[in-house]
């Protein structure tokens, strides 16, 4: 196969934002925080909701791909997802959750160019040997859409894994960004302590119900960041590091 190079990030560069849900109302109520909020300052970037079997397409932004709608499915329908942003001639795919709030102009700002799999770099995890972006939102190339819809499917039902195994077959190793980040969770670990504010450079944030969505929004457009993470100065020869803690029990046992 031949991938074209992305070369340098510029404003023709086509790029989309797949967001992963399902019929089930719940989940198209976060959707909808999501078009309510963050989603009308995305200019430039083109956004599409992809559901399942079954599901009935209530809203333009909307694709129903031929695939289960439930959780087992969600490998399938990432894949599926891919293949329309590859047939649809896109040369950057952000892969998001229906819980996500992305700040856009950050986001485009922060295209990873050069990189063919880019989010919050995870694991191992389980009986699988690769670290794995977590799958709330993470980059794929064409390359890396390439590898995704093509290569044989993992036995597995958790999607991120499934991606990250397919991608370290091909060589291809996850870029980790310390702005994708979860800051308030009971299922993952944490690793921000704010969503996007003004005064910090974190893209995006996870695991909003609609009204948290709309709160995280707000806060977006009014509060300063509260500054409690330090930061190494910039410039340093320490900018390119990042040191990952693997705790048995995640938060509890880090902290």
């Amino acid at each position: 196969a031949v991938y074209p190079s992305c070369g340098i990030r510029t404003k023709a560069m086509k790029l989309c934002i797949l967001t992963i849900s399902c019929g089930n109302p719940t989940y198209r109520a976060k959707v909808q925080a999501q078009r309510d909020t963050w989603r009308k300052d995305a200019e430039g970037i083109d956004i599409r909701v992809f559901l399942g079997r079954g599901s009935a397409k209530l809203n333009d932004d909307e694709i129903i791909l031929d695939c289960d709608d439930g959780y087992k499915g969600l490998p399938e329908k990432v894949r599926l997802a891919f293949a329309w942003a590859l047939e649809n001639g896109y040369e950057m795919a952000l892969r998001i959750d229906d819980d996500v709030y992305v700040q856009p102009q950050r986001l485009l700002a922060g295209v990873p160019v050069g990189h063919d799999y880019s989010g919050r770099l995870r694991g191992p995890s389980g009986n699988w040997k690769a670290p794995y972006a977590s799958g709330f939102a993470y980059w794929l190339s064409r390359k890396g859409m390439w590898h995704r819809v093509n290569s044989q499917q993992p036995n597995d039902t958790v999607e991120d894994r499934v991606t990250a195994n397919i991608l370290a077959a091909a060589h291809i190793a996850c870029h980790h960004d310390d702005r994708f980040v979860v800051h308030k969770s009971k299922r993952n670990a944490v690793s921000g302590d704010e969503g996007p504010r003004r005064g910090n450079t974190i893209i995006c944030s996870c695991e909003y119900e609609p009204d948290e969505m709309h709160e995280i929004h707000e806060e977006w457009l009014s509060s300063m960041s509260t500054g409690t993470v330090p930061k190494m100065p910039e410039g340093t020869p320490f900018d390119a590091i990042c040191v990952i803690v693997k705790t048995l029990m995640r938060d509890g046992m880090l902290y």
